[in-house]
């Protein structure tokens, strides 16, 4: 006797929540990171970073999922279900593992691209002209790098959107991943 827009709406409300702040923590990390190891290249934060990505690319996320599961809630003494009544700390295991593959994905592509930019004519002659290398870096290497990073956006979105049926289901989240599971069964 409910309407179907009702039932969607407060279970979209959930899953829109979580989704935009794991995607807004992902892309401001992933391209800091990104930064950071472009910045270090062949030094210690590269060889870092390239081992997260390569970790979490490798890592099942079942896996990735129970470990922080396990981490989080014996060590942090984090919910390990959701609750309704606390909102702000049982989102904290599920939003983090919404970010954690999108956040290496954005790190391997602004590295990837910072590094091709770095080596072009303009930036040479940029620094030339006596340019800081921090102006050189966020004026124009990361400007540039980040207009092909735009095409990661959208399939950034579908993965969080498509990680959230599990990472909903894993958690008891009662967002749309969990009305989905739930009607088809």
């Amino acid at each position: 006797g409910i309407p179907v827009t009702k039932v969607i709406g407060g279970k979209f409300a959930i899953s829109m929540r979580l989704g935009l702040i794991s995607l807004a923590i992902s892309l401001s990390l992933g391209v800091a990171l990104g930064v950071l190891q472009a910045q270090h290249k062949d030094r210690f934060w590269d060889h870092a970073g390239t081992a997260y990505t390569v970790f979490v690319r490798a890592v099942p996320a079942l896996i990735s999922y129970s470990l922080i599961l396990i981490l989080g809630s014996r060590f942090l003494h984090l919910p390990s279900l959701y609750s309704t009544r606390a909102v702000f700390k049982s989102s904290i295991l599920p939003i983090t593992c919404l970010s954690l593959g999108s956040i290496a994905g954005y790190m391997m592509w602004t590295r990837r691209y910072m590094v091709d930019e770095l080596n072009k004519d303009y930036i040479v002659l940029a620094k030339l002209k006596g340019m800081s290398s921090r102006d050189v870096m966020y004026k124009h290497v990361l400007k540039n790098a980040f207009v092909p990073m735009a095409q990661y956006l959208p399939q950034t979105v579908l993965a969080v959107t498509g990680g959230s049926l599990l990472v909903e289901r894993f958690f008891s989240v009662p967002g749309l991943g969990t009305l989905l599971t739930d009607a088809i069964s």
